[in-house]
């Protein structure tokens, strides 16, 4: 096993949709781009634009997924 294929695990996929890449980039035509941000409480990724409400995330700025956001 390579060392990409090994990043490239079963434990870096979104916890919103379950996926490494979103549903919607693979109906595209065209290539897309997919941006991820990391939840600051838990630690999971999510796929923005595509999982979240939120477009843009900004160095220094907090993030919550959507399972923590509910919680508080």
């Amino acid at each position: 096993m390579s060392e990409s294929d090994q990043d490239d695990s079963d434990t870096d996929v979104c916890c919103v949709c379950n996926l490494f890449t979103p549903v919607e980039e693979h109906n595209s035509a065209f290539v897309v781009f997919v941006k991820w941000v990391q939840c600051d409480k838990c630690e999971h990724w999510v796929h923005l634009i595509f999982c979240t409400q939120v477009r843009v995330v900004r160095r220094g700025d907090k993030f919550l997924c959507p399972h923590c956001a509910t919680e508080e």
